[in-house]
């Protein structure tokens, strides 16, 4: 399965089943930003980097993710639309 199909499955689930709104999340001159950027309905912000199975996590996504981190915001790296709309779940159960 390619990392595309995998990104466009969570996306349309995310969007119509649970009333999340997710942008492709991309910034000009800076490498390894995160594939999407999810805004919960109960305000809860995070970004998703899909990959495909067995996908490699760059340093610079590493890098990425923990200047998030420390402005109190996930990054999830996910190999399945499955495991993507687990962290939605997840996320959405937070306050």
């Amino acid at each position: 399965m390619l990392e595309r199909d995998i990104e466009n499955d969570f996306v349309k689930k995310a969007y119509l089943e649970y009333q999340c709104l997710v942008y492709k999340f991309e910034i000009k001159g800076k490498r390894g930003a995160p594939d999407r950027m999810i805004i919960c309905p109960n305000g809860n912000v995070f970004f998703i980097e899909f990959k495909r199975p067995n996908g490699i996590i760059s340093p610079h996504q590493h890098q990425f993710r923990a200047e998030l981190g420390l402005n109190n915001k996930n990054v999830y790296f996910c190999y399945s639309a499955q495991q993507a709309l687990d962290v939605l779940k997840f996320e959405l159960t937070l306050i």
